[in-house]
């Protein structure tokens, strides 16, 4: 197995002469953080995760419904289960499917 190196540490080793290179550090993680942070303090419930795997649209009568495909057995975790939750209570259809 390769030994991954983090980004800073590719930086450290990367040859001084290949001034172009430079790692990539994500950034958009942090900005992210900084809006969900704000909608937290206005009241807002923030869900990054849990969200289904599919958002299905017929354009020919507007139905929408939002599915979550689950190997048969398995169940939804918590973070799906809320946001399935809230979903519904805005009158979305959700389903869970195998």
């Amino acid at each position: 197995m390769k030994n991954r190196r983090k980004p800073r540490e590719l930086a450290q080793v990367a040859p001084r002469r290949h001034k172009l290179w430079q790692p990539k550090i994500r950034t958009k993680n942090m900005y992210e953080v900084r809006v969900s942070e704000a909608l937290k303090r206005e009241g807002y419930i923030v869900a990054r995760r849990g969200w289904p795997d599919f958002l299905a649209y017929r354009p020919s009568d507007g139905d929408i419904r939002f599915v979550e495909v689950k190997p048969p057995g398995k169940r939804l975790s918590p973070n799906q289960a809320l946001v399935a939750e809230i979903l519904r209570s805005l009158g979305a259809r959700v389903e869970v499917t195998s």
